[in-house]
C-alpha cells in the first residue's frame, strides 16, 4: 500500500486499471514529486512512468490502444501545462504551450480533444485541437465578461528560512494587486491575501481568481499573495513541510 509519514495525496481518478498489462496506473510522490506509476495486478511496482521536475497535478486522459496518457504538470507552478506521455518509455511531449492554465478534454478514442486555456491577460478560449495538437476550431463563450480586468503582477521573491535546522534561501512565487487608480506617489495600506494549506495555491496566471481581491485593492489597498511551503506543485517536501503545524 501506499505509505508516507505525513499524508498521502489520493488523485480520484485513479487507479486506472490496464487491460493488455494487467496491472494498474497510480500516482505516487515516493520520488519526491508526484509521478504516474505501473503496478502490477498485486499492487507491486513494476515502473515510473513520468518524469517531470515538480512532477504531474492530474491524469488527464488515458489511452491504452496507442500505450499513451495525457498528464498536466509544469516546471512553474503557477502554470499548467498538457503533455502526452508514452507509458512504455516514459517519453513526454507537450501539447499545450505559453504561460497559462491548460486544461483538456479528450474524446474516447483521443482522435480530438478540447483545449481550455486561462492566459495571464484575462483571456479564456475553448480551442478544438486533432490529435497532433493541431488548432481546427474553436468554441464560442457566452459567459458574462467581469466588469473589470484584475492589475495583475506575478513576481517571485526570496527569504531566508530555516529548512530542517539550516539556514537556507527559497524563492517563493508572490501576486500583487493594485488598484486600478493606482497612484506611485502614495502610499497603501497592505493585505495579504493567502492560503497556505495543502491541495491549494492562491499564485496562478488565471486571472479572474482576483476579481475579489482587485475588489478589495479598489477601496485604496495593496493585496498581497504568496504561496509558502505548504502548498503543492514544487514536490513532496515543500508540501508536507507544514505538517504538524
Amino acid at each position: 500500500g501506499e505509505k508516507d509519514t505525513a499524508w498521502v495525496n489520493i488523485d480520484q481518478r485513479l487507479p486506472r486499471w490496464l487491460k493488455k498489462e494487467k496491472g494498474f496506473l497510480w500516482m505516487s510522490e515516493r520520488s519526491g514529486a508526484r509521478q504516474l506509476e505501473l503496478h502490477d495486478a498485486q499492487g507491486k511496482l513494476v515502473r515510473q512512468i513520468t518524469n517531470l521536475p515538480n512532477g504531474i497535478r492530474t491524469l488527464v486522459h488515458l489511452n491504452e490502444k496507442s500505450k499513451t496518457a495525457v498528464v498536466s504538470g509544469s516546471a512553474d507552478p503557477t502554470s499548467w501545462q498538457l503533455y502526452r506521455v508514452s507509458l512504455e518509455s516514459g517519453e513526454a511531449t507537450p501539447l499545450t504551450q505559453g504561460k497559462g492554465h491548460h486544461r483538456g478534454i479528450f474524446s474516447s478514442r483521443a482522435s480530438i480533444f478540447v483545449e481550455k486555456v486561462e492566459r495571464l491577460s484575462g483571456e479564456r478560449e475553448w480551442i478544438v485541437r486533432d490529435k497532433s495538437g493541431k488548432a481546427i476550431g474553436a468554441l464560442r463563450s457566452l459567459v458574462e465578461k467581469p466588469p473589470f480586468t484584475p492589475r495583475l503582477e506575478l513576481t517571485t521573491v526570496q527569504a531566508a528560512v530555516q529548512v530542517e535546522g539550516q539556514a537556507r534561501k527559497l524563492k517563493y512565487h508572490a501576486a500583487i494587486v493594485r488598484p486600478r487608480k493606482f497612484d506611485a506617489a502614495k502610499k497603501y495600506p497592505v493585505i495579504v491575501y493567502v492560503y497556505g494549506g495543502p491541495g491549494h495555491q492562491v499564485v496562478s496566471t488565471r486571472l479572474h481568481r482576483y476579481l475579489l481581491q482587485q475588489w478589495f485593492a479598489d477601496q485604496g489597498f495593496i493585496v498581497v499573495s504568496l504561496d509558502g511551503r505548504g502548498t503543492p506543485g514544487r514536490g513532496r517536501k515543500w508540501e508536507r513541510a507544514l505538517k504538524g503545524n
